[in-house]
């Protein structure tokens, strides 16, 4: 038989068309009344809804009904365009009974919607274990469609190598773990970073220290830290403007190209206040040295600075293992949920965690007292990095009184919410500026990204060390901090 037989070839899962591998009628991986309280709660529930819409897709719902309304629900939340819109009981009703969806979806009802609305028994709060569940279902049932698939080429194909078989069945459990939800709203830099060059290129062409620390890459911290170490809870704090979220991408940039492992070091950048676009605009701009503002507005880019954009992707970005994700969503259970599948989908191998920041995320049951939601966020956060064994840096605003000290340097209880803040970290970090004259502060406020600004470093808190202080210069139009240069 010829080398290059078609019997002697891998299947390819293209060609097997696994994407839409034809589900076992009999499956005994379903659960019917799962799939109804997931829908139930995504009808009643907004937030529920918005994460419902990211994490699935309509074969996670095996009953063609529940799958029709699922379909029905993910379609017109994808017409609007926007990643916020939810709809009520009212707005699905109305969906269900135009003419086009009744075409669409024959075996939809309003009746079932309201099958589905009256489960009853569904409860909000356990809507992540539902998912969990769902998607482990979802899984369960492509691997058996594919053994069922692949089974016809055992009992059809006699000249099938061992070789063959193993690359076969690596490649489809490959692809499998690739198309599970567990990323959920994560891009990697390179995934994000392809979409924002080329859409960069649109609108300029269109004429109308240990083994287990990792570093910073600061000095000023690193001298003092000795590295972020697994189980950390870093607080790294700054009142508005001075600069608190281009110090975390720095170090995110840092840590992830500046690797002492023999893999790259995977980092997740949950933004609860930018869009990845942004970040994107400003880690480019930090990698490039190409002003931010052209970067926000291509027309005024050269065609130089263009092609160095284009060159620091390629070379830079796309090896930055840095996870990014800017959903809505701002509840510390969504939030764990999100780091935990997607350190499930890493195998583990998870190094830094950054969330921007502490004051935007929510907790339950808090009755009303911020101060006992903080207490329960902080908390949260620091058993989630004990349990990974990853450091995790949570960014997070200071009160107004740092400006009346005369020196601008903040205090722990400075921390918004502090107490249980203070508690749990195990540093602190604060950054500051430095008291301008009143002219020259005046002169600033309209062009500050054009200056090289004098920054003050505190750690205020290190419990496996000394607390310190150190400078550090940022760059405002390149968004990029810089250690001063060593004293001889």
């Amino acid at each position: 038989m010829k080398a290059n037989s078609p019997k002697n070839v891998p299947i390819n899962i293209n060609e097997l068309d696994y994407d839409n591998l034809v589900a076992n009628p009999s499956s005994i991986y379903v659960d019917e009344k799962l799939e109804r309280n997931v829908l139930n709660i995504m009808i009643t529930n907004d937030d529920r809804q918005l994460l419902g819409i990211d994490y699935f897709n309509e074969d996670t719902f095996f009953n063609i009904k529940n799958r029709q309304l699922f379909s029905l629900i993910k379609s017109e939340h994808q017409k609007t365009k926007n990643k916020n819109v939810t709809f009520n009981y009212e707005d699905i009703s109305h969906f269900v009974n135009r003419e086009d969806t009744i075409k669409e979806y024959p075996e939809l009802s309003q009746y079932y919607l309201n099958v589905v609305l009256s489960s009853g028994l569904a409860n909000d709060n356990n809507f992540l274990t539902y998912a969990d569940r769902l998607l482990d279902l979802q899984k369960m049932r492509k691997a058996e469609a594919f053994i069922l698939t692949y089974s016809k080429k055992l009992h059809s194909e006699k000249d099938l190598l061992p070789e063959q078989l193993t690359t076969d069945f690596e490649n489809f459990f490959i692809k499998n773990n690739t198309n599970s939800l567990n990323r959920n709203n994560f891009l990697t830099l390179e995934e994000a970073s392809t979409e924002f060059i080329e859409k960069i290129i649109e609108i300029k062409n269109n004429t109308n220290i240990v083994e287990d620390s990792i570093l910073s890459g600061f000095r000023g911290i690193d001298n003092y830290v000795n590295g972020f170490k697994p189980g950390q809870l870093i607080i790294l704090a700054a009142r508005p403007g001075i600069g608190k979220t281009a110090l975390a991408l720095n170090i995110a940039r840092n840590i992830s190209l500046n690797s002492s492992l023999e893999r790259k070091r995977n980092v997740i950048f949950i933004s609860l206040e930018m869009p990845t676009s942004e970040l994107v605009a400003r880690i480019s701009s930090t990698e490039t040295m190409v002003d931010l503002k052209k970067i926000q507005n291509p027309k005024y880019m050269q065609e130089v600075e263009l092609s160095t954009l284009q060159k620091a992707k390629v070379e830079y970005l796309d090896n930055m293992n840095i996870y990014i994700d800017d959903a809505a969503t701002s509840k510390i259970n969504d939030i764990v949920w999100k780091i935990k599948h997607l350190y499930k989908n890493l195998k583990g191998e998870l190094d830094f965690i950054v969330i921007d920041y502490l004051q935007l995320i929510s907790a339950p049951d808090a009755s009303g007292n911020r101060q006992n939601e903080i207490a329960t966020i902080s908390r949260t956060l620091k058993t989630l990095a004990l349990e990974l064994k990853v450091p995790i840096m949570a960014l997070s605003q200071l009160s107004r009184n740092v400006e009346s000290r005369d020196d601008n340097r903040p205090q722990l209880h400075d921390l918004r919410e502090s107490g249980a803040i203070e508690q749990d970290a195990d540093i602190v970090i604060f950054l500051s500026r430095p008291k301008m004259k009143k002219d020259a502060n005046k002169n600033n406020e309209n062009d500050n990204s054009q200056n090289v600004i004098k920054t003050n470093l505190t750690v205020a808190k290190n419990r496996n060390g000394q607390p310190g202080i150190a400078n550090l210069y940022y760059f405002g139009n390149y968004v990029k901090f810089q250690d001063p240069e060593p004293e001889n």
